[in-house]
């Protein structure tokens, strides 16, 4: 009968660490929900708002890619790493949220050019994928997926979190918006002026 009781007491322990295992499985799925939810995570960090960003890097391919762009009126800077499954929900929004707007999109991966690599297969080749660690540590970004949207002259007009592409659209309606009413604004003290 002693066997009975050691076999049962064993298999109550593997439940029990089984059931803890569970647990923290499902916590972590809370916390992503939370994140991931609209609003649930606006982290504002890096540069601040009206701070010029302007830089040179080679991108994956090997072109030598220029920020801003000029081409378009806003830039997105979408900051990744290779580590980072929310980065995955990202670069798969970034494709809509470029559809209908008149933006340049730049990814910079926090892994080196190998790594990076498997970023290159999730987006169009029209969008730089910059391997740059030190870009990312330079601008202050260390929470990822992070986008940043900038004018034509790359000063900063909106930046948060961007898991998905609710966020993402978020982010580029705030930064657009906010950026015209600087316009108007500008307009406005320009006409007052004369």
């Amino acid at each position: 009968m002693s066997g009975w009781w050691l076999a049962s007491y064993v298999l109550l322990w593997l439940l029990m660490v089984t059931s803890l295992l569970v647990l923290l499985v499902v916590l972590r799925q809370l916390g992503l929900v939370y994140l991931n939810t609209r609003g649930g995570l606006r982290l504002d960090i890096g540069q601040p708002v009206g701070t010029p960003i302007e830089f040179s890097a080679v991108d994956i391919d090997g072109r030598m890619v220029r920020f801003p762009s000029g081409s378009a009126a806003h830039n997105l800077l979408l900051f990744t790493s290779p580590e980072c499954t929310l980065c995955h929900g990202a670069l798969a929004a970034l494709p809509a949220a470029l559809a209908h707007r008149d933006l340049s999109a730049f990814v910079v991966d926090a892994g080196e050019p190998g790594e990076s690599s498997a970023v290159r297969e999730r987006t169009t080749k029209d969008v730089p994928v910059i391997p740059s660690l030190a870009l990312q540590q330079k601008l202050g970004i260390d929470s990822m997926p992070y986008g940043i949207v900038t004018d034509t002259k790359g000063v900063i007009v909106g930046k948060s979190v961007v898991s998905h592409l609710d966020d993402m659209e978020d982010l580029l309606d705030r930064a657009v918006g906010a950026d015209r009413s600087r316009h108007v604004e500008e307009l406005t003290r320009i006409g007052g002026s004369r």
